[in-house]
């Protein structure tokens, strides 16, 4: 009895043995197989890590944001930058329409899989005035035409205390950023000789109350005009413009500046 019995143990032993022979011999052809694969589709076999960077964490709207990739063992990319946009550069840039919080997310990825990184970007709003200027009644630009920002009525009037000014080019348009959210009068000279000029003297001059963070289009209309008196003598510009507000034109275009000069004297 104890010779069959330990026959039978020792081939129980023998029988452990060969099975865990076999599922050595598998685990080993399994692991060399599918690392020939991966080593088949990727050489170098890095290790796969998504990595980007920006030179900084804040910006403005429609300032352009660029991406460093600095990832490692990747093969495609997919960014998300947060706005409902998308990209599959390595290094791409991107501008952001609005002021907000974005979270932007790098996907890499190479045959063994994909790995991800992601960071927040802070878009700042700015409160601004686009302004086009043109020559009344048609849709041609102005160039070289001086357009100046006003805190109040009177200051337009006057030619006092002027905020800023900008020269148009060859598009007619000028863009005045990082204002305050108010109101603002706009003035726009371009001389044509020592007697003449164009001028929006006879146009509303008003911007409206700006929205902070947003930009605000506004299309401006000049129209020849003289500095001159009846009697051919030059008067200075402030002059003029005082002359053209105090008569009573018939025109409906510039009633409204009558109205106005009404409320200075109330305001007075």
């Amino acid at each position: 009895m104890k010779i069959g019995h330990n026959i039978s143990t020792l081939q129980k032993k023998l029988i452990n043995m060969k099975t865990i022979y076999k599922l050595l011999s598998v685990s080993l052809f399994s692991l060399l197989f599918f690392n020939g694969c991966i080593n088949y589709n990727h050489p170098n076999n890095e290790y796969l890590d998504a990595c980007f960077s920006t030179s900084m964490n804040e910006y403005e709207v429609l300032q352009s944001v660029y991406f460093n990739n600095c990832s490692s063992g990747a093969d495609s990319y997919t960014w998300e930058f947060g706005d409902g946009t998308s990209s599959t550069e390595s290094n791409p840039t991107h501008e952001y329409q609005n002021p907000g919080t974005y979270q932007v997310k790098l996907s890499a990825y190479n045959p063994a899989g994909r790995s991800t990184a992601s960071k927040i970007i802070y878009v700042n709003g700015s409160t601004d005035l686009d302004i086009l200027v043109m020559y009344l009644g048609t849709s041609d630009p102005v160039s070289n035409c001086d357009v100046t920002l006003y805190q109040t009525l009177n200051d337009w009037i006057n030619f006092t205390s002027p905020l800023i000014s900008i020269t148009t080019g060859t598009s007619g348009n000028v863009i005045f950023a990082g204002l305050e959210a108010r109101e603002y009068f706009v003035d726009a000279y371009r001389s044509a000789s020592d007697t003449s000029y164009y001028s929006n003297e006879y146009e509303e001059p008003s911007s409206g109350v700006l929205i902070e963070n947003q930009v605000k289009y506004l299309d401006v209309y000049v129209e020849f005009l003289y500095n001159t008196k009846k009697d051919g003598t030059k008067e200075p510009r402030f002059v003029i413009r005082k002359m053209n507000i105090t008569q009573k034109p018939s025109s409906d275009r510039i009633k409204w500046k009558n109205s106005q000069r009404e409320k200075l004297k109330t305001k007075n």
